[in-house]
């Protein structure tokens, strides 16, 4: 079975202008904002190499719209454990050990570490409810 392309679906034709590919580009939107280099060490078969395969062909042509200053490059391996290794903008440099992970999982990771927002020392806070701007039900009847 073939992998999927990115910005496929089934039943959906494939995108033919550049006005349909930037659709696809704003639906899959990736902040990394302090990311500045980008290393892949990724095998074509193998086990726990699935992970970072989906994640080369599904979320790097989004990072590559995204973020064009990002120097991304890649190497296959033939074994050894699939890496992921990234530079940010302080000029530090992590290793993400992509064994067995799922490209969601892995992309998650990443955001993580590029996220700027702290709250109390944790990084990437989670997502909070937008406040109701909506008045209260008893106030638009009064108005009435």
């Amino acid at each position: 079975m073939a992998m999927k392309m990115y910005g496929r679906w089934k039943g959906v034709p494939k995108p033919k202008t550049e006005e349909q590919l930037a659709a696809i580009h704003e639906r899959f939107k990736i902040g990394l904002p302090r990311l500045t280099k980008l290393e892949m060490h990724w095998g074509w078969k193998g086990p726990g190499h699935t992970g970072i395969r989906r994640f080369r062909a599904f979320k790097i042509p989004n990072i590559r719209h995204w973020h064009p200053d990002v120097e991304i490059t890649e190497e296959r391996i033939k074994t050894g454990t699939p890496l992921l290794k990234y530079t940010l903008d302080d000029g530090s440099t992590h290793t993400l050990d992509c064994n067995g992970l799922h490209c969601n999982v892995i992309l998650d990771k990443l955001q993580r570490a590029c996220s700027t927002k702290t709250i109390k020392g944790i990084s990437n806070p989670p997502k909070m409810r937008p406040k109701n701007t909506n008045p209260p039900i008893m106030e638009q009847e009064q108005s009435l």
